[in-house]
């Protein structure tokens, strides 16, 4: 049965993190289609800094945000040496793509930017799991972030980083696989949207 966790909201950035086994949104009260009765005020936090390893100098160089313009395409290369370096400095096995949850949270970006708005909940009602199913991908556990408004994945990483719930989603322990996506569309009001998808399969 899927159980809600609370909710929390921040007003300094649009991100929210979903879980089969708890709901956490971060997003500005506006954009966040969550239920209002079990939101929760939660205090802004300062994003930590990335301790990036030393053998992979690049994976601190991406973050800067000097270097970037909005990203005409997802680095997936880039992304998972953030999200592995992350996990190894935790104790945690680094994850592998996997083209399923790829396609599913492509669809799922590709939805949020046509409707330009932030919500785990697709626009057809849709939650994780049931578009986990119409994926064809059954998990054992699913989690799942979301982003808007981030020049690149590195600054949403960075995002995910300072809240405790996302941060918590980064270093599920039953995962093996993720699936990451982007959308930019400029003519929408947060312009770019992500979707991470961590899992492990049946």
């Amino acid at each position: 049965m899927l159980q809600l966790g609370p909710l929390g909201q921040k007003t300094s950035s649009a991100l929210l993190a979903i879980a089969l086994l708890g709901t956490g949104c971060t997003t500005p009260p506006a954009a966040c289609s969550c239920n209002p009765e079990t939101a929760l005020l939660e205090p802004g936090i300062a994003p930590p800094p990335v301790v990036a390893r030393q053998d992979k100098e690049f994976s601190s160089a991406i973050l800067r945000a000097e270097h970037w313009a909005p990203a005409s395409r997802l680095e997936m290369k880039q992304a998972l040496v953030l999200i592995n370096d992350f996990r190894e400095q935790n104790g945690l096995m680094p994850v592998m793509p996997d083209g399923q949850l790829a396609n599913i949270a492509k669809a799922h970006a590709r939805d949020l930017a046509q409707q330009d708005r932030v919500s785990h909940t697709g626009s057809d009602g849709a939650s994780l799991a049931a578009r986990l199913a119409r994926g064809g991908y059954d998990p054992i556990v699913a989690t799942e972030n979301i982003s808007a408004g981030q020049r690149n994945f590195g600054e949403a990483f960075v995002a995910w980083q300072g809240s405790a719930l996302h941060r918590s989603k980064l270093l599920a322990k039953e995962v093996s696989q993720i699936g990451i996506a982007y959308i930019y569309d400029p003519t929408t009001e947060y312009k770019t949207f992500w979707t991470m998808i961590m899992a492990e399969p049946f």
